[in-house]
């Protein structure tokens, strides 16, 4: 046994010695996972070193062969347990392993062959298991990931074909939206991310040197080996492949992404290289606020598109920040300008010309050059606006008018627009504003005041459809008819003639006379064939000359008509089927799912119906389970029935320990032909967390642990004894702990972590006393600390919790220590009082509520008065009239101590936010506070105005 370690062992050092040599031309750093072994090997040499470690424990002769283990093991982790896993492939680990020396080695490897080290916050967290997992190189469970983020970017190909490694891999980074904390660790190695993709794209090495050739190729036959992602990959590399064919003499443009701009020194030659294929031109629309009043309201498009193509371009404007001038002094943060719909900003001055609409307070060379000459309103002497009927007014860049339409024109220069019309109050400094109101047929006189002030006029054939709609109809003349019926259209006139022509598919024209004084001419084709016809219209003009009448078309206008056979209609048959999920956050997790934090809402025809489905995965991607949130639920389905039956489904009693078992899932919506969603569940684990065994006999509780090799702190607290914590044997949990007989809260600590759990025991008994909390009154009794019961209370509350019965029970438990917690600060009297009042709500139990609160009365009086509104009023206005009359009636003055007050009478698991102490400087003042707000939530609680009345 010793002799075939020894030959593993120096084999793979002298390859690991020769990999390095290779790799430090380059300065590509070394993986564990490019050795030399064959899969075969590989087992061979798992199960020698398990056999030396029951014999000899873990000697540092063999520490590269136990380093290429651990990285082996490392490429098949699955996010969840490294090291039960790492003990279920090695013999004796259980008992003799060692993580520490196991991470001594690690060192000594990165040290001696140029290896590669975990770094950043993950490799923080998780110190053991981040050594094999970053020499894993890409891990099974990343390599989906990664061929999503290349399918983000199928359409940049175009620029990831020119781009050096390190760029591509910063391309990648910025377009990983969905991705774990270790994914994101390996999407900081830049440069070994870049290598990835151009290999993975070009379907071979490409003659690189950064990685292993061999390693290589075993990671792009498992990445294709995964269904998601080989389809995933296939389009990108279709995509791609598309690309690569270019015909000689047409050049490609496509953004520069390094820096510095190799090959040109001129300023404006680099600018204009550096605004290709992004629109950051500034537009500005005016807005009525009045009869005769209007603001400039200034848009400034998403920046989103510069960063997508430059994405060394995000920490310079998600640090910065910017004003703009005509806006005002107001400073804005740099990252606002990502925003999707970009930003609005109203203006007191008007822009500059030739100047940036947006001032940033830091410089950077490269994003000015782009920025400063693009994001500029666009210079005139005039400035032309429509007028819409919901009282806007939006820039037409051309400065062209179309007759019959009303316009706000702007400018520097009064004289240029005085004869255009009335004056208009403008809320903006620097220009004038005038309205112009252009008749149907625009008279001579505006033709002469439009040409004074430098706006042209565009005269037109507008020929638009009549009576019955076609099918389809465009703006540029291009409609859609049925054989059944006969197109008919109508002339507008905006321009003098006094005859109009037509022609059928360049047929015989046909000339038609028409009064001067007509405002429109109709006219109708009948008996056309199907298919695709070319009708022409033009507007002639007779000129009387001394030679004679001569003829002048002054306008035309060509449309293209199509007919076609009408189609038969199936009675409740849309001839569209779709379906529209709107989720948010765009990213859940199981967490948010518990938590109720997932707004969904699908959308779709109302004659189907859509089944939804929660389906829980384990680390290998294998189905838990699979639940019913409601069935056959008719769409559209909105926002507040999607809340109302989620709230149902996780308040359903199930077997809730299959949540803590749960590495992820997702949420399956069935709406019959219209397809199938899938709404994906992330869950990033923590380094200290609890873990669940499921079987038809036992459930068991298991601590894991990742990352901590201090002492821990375990503690157990039941249902029926909330208050009382036991100790739990570390090495207990870890082996596992039966919830069958042993539930409640179970949290374990450190120093720096915490992590809590209410665990509830799934065993059904007859009726429903199995839903209850057996309490201990008399234990709960004893508890008279009031801080003790307030950090208790935050405990149980900000627990995670499994299901409906957890929460049930927690829910049970933290209404008794909340009831205890205010009979130790108000008093038993005072609680006695709560009780009597939930028993029977009658105005003389409500009166001798109002004589406990304080003396004099006057204070518990002013809160009884205020209780006629609380009823229905939010938490925030009660707690402000709470406030108000506290400090009003100078209970108190301080405003710590009565926010503490309102929020130990609320929710005490509020408090751990360290704004005041518990108990204020006199236990008798704080007493009273707290007895106002309770009076407060119970008049709310009761509706106690309507008792009264």
């Amino acid at each position: 046994m010793s002799e075939t370690l020894a030959l593993f062992e120096e084999r793979l050092r002298s390859h690991f010695a020769d990999l390095s040599q290779s790799k430090a031309s380059g300065g590509h750093r070394l993986f564990a996972l490019e050795h030399c072994l064959a899969p075969d090997e590989v087992k061979v040499l798992s199960a020698q070193l398990g056999k030396s470690l029951g014999r000899r424990r873990m000697l540092a002769d063999f520490k590269v062969s136990w380093v290429v283990h651990a990285a082996e093991q490392g490429y098949d982790f699955d996010g969840q347990e490294y090291w039960y896993s790492f003990a279920q492939r090695t013999a004796n680990w259980e008992d003799y392993g060692n993580r520490k020396r196991l991470r001594d080695w690690f060192r000594a490897f990165c040290a001696e062959f140029s290896g590669v080290q975990p770094q950043g916050d993950w490799a923080k967290h998780y110190k053991y298991i981040a050594w094999p997992i970053a020499n894993a190189l890409l891990p099974r469970d990343l390599q989906e990931q990664l061929a999503q983020s290349i399918f983000n970017i199928r359409f940049q190909l175009r620029t990831v074909a020119h781009l050096p490694p390190e760029a591509t891999g910063k391309l990648i980074a910025q377009h990983s939206y969905v991705s774990s904390s270790r994914f994101r660790f390996l999407l900081q190695q830049h440069d070994l991310v870049g290598r990835l993709v151009h290999t993975l794209l070009q379907g071979d090495g490409g003659g690189q040197t950064s990685i292993y050739p061999a390693t290589l190729q075993r990671i792009t036959t498992d990445l294709n080996s995964r269904g998601h992602a080989r389809a995933w990959l296939r389009d990108a590399q279709k995509q791609y492949a598309q690309l690569q064919f270019q015909l000689p003499g047409i050049k490609q443009n496509y953004w520069t992404q390094t820096l510095p701009h190799a090959g040109t020194t001129d300023p404006q030659v680099v600018a204009v290289t550096d605004r290709q294929g992004v629109l950051l031109r500034p537009t500005i629309e005016l807005r009525r606020t009045a009869s005769a009043q209007w603001q400039v309201v200034l848009s400034v498009p998403s920046f989103q598109p510069l960063v997508d193509a430059q994405p060394e371009l995000r920490p310079h404007l998600e640090r910065v920040r910017y004003t703009v001038p005509a806006h005002g002094t107001a400073l804005f943060l740099g990252r606002t300008l990502l925003s999707p719909r970009g930003m609005q900003y109203t203006l007191v001055d008007w822009p500059a010309q030739r100047q940036c609409v947006l001032s940033f307070n830091d410089a950077d060379s490269f994003f000015d050059r782009i920025v400063g000459p693009e994001c500029q309103f666009q210079p005139a002497k005039v400035w032309v606006f429509r007028v819409s009927e919901e009282g806007t007014a939006r820039h037409i860049a051309t400065a062209h008018v179309i007759p019959g339409q009303s316009y706000l024109v702007v400018t520097r220069e009064p004289g240029l627009i005085n004869r255009l019309g009335p004056p208009v109050v403008l809320r903006c400094a620097g220009v004038t504003c005038v309205k112009l109101t252009l008749d149907t047929v625009i008279s001579q006189a505006q033709k002469t005041a439009l040409l004074h002030a430098g706006i042209s006029f565009h005269l037109s054939v507008r020929v638009s459809p009549l009576g019955l709609l076609p099918r389809q109809w465009g703006e540029e003349g291009l409609g859609v008819w049925l054989t059944s019926e006969t197109p008919c259209f109508t002339i507008t006139r905006d321009h003098e003639f006094d005859a109009y022509q037509l022609a059928i598919d360049d047929g015989e024209v046909q000339t038609f006379a028409c009064d001067h004084n007509s405002p429109s001419m109709n006219f109708m084709l009948q008996g056309l064939s199907v298919g695709r016809h070319k009708i022409a219209v033009a507007t002639r003009v007779s000129i009387a000359t001394q030679n004679g009448t001569h003829f002048k078309t002054e306008r035309s206008v060509e449309l293209s008509l199509f007919v076609r056979q009408p189609t038969a209609w199936t009675p409740g048959k849309l001839s569209i089927n779709a379906m529209v999920v709107d989720v948010h956050p765009p990213a859940p997790t199981i967490e948010d799912l518990l938590g109720g934090r997932i707004a969904l809402s699908v959308d779709g025809d109302h004659a189907r119906r859509a089944t939804c489905t929660l389906v829980l995965t384990n680390a290998s991607n294998e189905e838990l389970s699979a639940q019913t949130v409601f069935q056959k639920e008719r769409l559209p389905i909105a926002a507040a029935v999607w809340e109302e039956k989620l709230h149902a489904f996780l308040n359903r009693t199930s077997d809730e320990q299959i949540y803590l078992e749960a590495a992820g899932g997702f949420i399956r919506i069935d709406a019959e032909d219209l397809g199938e969603y899938r709404v994906a569940l992330l869950h990033h684990p923590e380094p200290l967390r609890w873990g669940t065994t499921v079987s038809k006999s036992s459930a068991t509780l298991r601590l894991i642990n990742d990352g901590f090799d201090k002492s821990l702190q375990i503690e157990h607290l039941s249902f029926s004894q909330p208050m009382q914590r036991t100790s739990v044997d570390p090495d207990r949990a870890r082996i596992g702990i039966d919830t069958r007989a042993k539930d409640g809260l179970f949290v374990v600590r450190t120093e720096e972590h915490q992590y809590a759990a209410v665990v509830s025991s799934t065993h059904v008994g007859k009726g429903f006393g199995w839903l209850g909390v057996e309490l201990d009154e008399y234990k709960m009794r004893q508890s008279r600390d009031d801080r003790e019961l307030v950090d208790t209370y935050a405990l149980w509350a900000n627990a995670r919790t499994c299901g409906g019965i957890s929460r049930f029970k927690r829910m049970r438990v933290l209404d008794h220590i909340h009831d205890q917690l205010i009979a130790v600060v108000c008093g038993i009297p005072w609680a006695k009082l709560e009780k009597r009042l939930a028993s029977h709500v009658t105005a003389e139990n409500w009166g001798l509520l109002d004589d406990a609160v304080s003396q004099p009365i006057s204070y518990a009086v002013a809160l009884g008065l205020a209780c006629k509104v609380a009823t229905t009023l939010p938490d925030e206005t009660i707690e402000n009239i709470h406030r108000t009359k506290s400090m009003g009636f100078r209970i108190s003055q301080d405003l710590a101590v009565v926010r503490t007050a309102w929020l130990l009478a609320f929710n005490p698991a509020l408090l751990l936010d360290g704004e005041a102490h518990p108990v204020g400087p006199s236990k008798d003042v704080f007493a009273t506070l707290v007895r106002g707000a309770r009076l407060l939530l119970l008049c709310r609680r009761h509706e106690r105005a309507g008792a009264q009345g």
